[in-house]
């Protein structure tokens, strides 16, 4: 049985929820997921950020 699909709703649900991160609180914006199945996680720092930073986006909350 391939455990891909529940990793995969397991990351999703992730998104649009707050967590913490080194800068702060920051809102989830979106996933990556890696060809061949191998995994499937939240995307990282640079130019694809995976998340937002809510003490630079504070407007994000309303």
């Amino acid at each position: 049985m391939n455990n891909n699909v529940s990793v995969k709703k397991e990351v999703k649900s992730y998104i649009q929820k707050i967590v913490g991160t080194i800068y702060g609180p920051s809102l989830v914006v979106g996933i990556v997921e890696r060809d061949g199945g191998e995994y499937i996680h939240l995307k990282e720092n640079g130019e694809e950020d995976y998340f937002v930073s809510l003490e630079q986006w504070p407007e994000l909350l309303a």
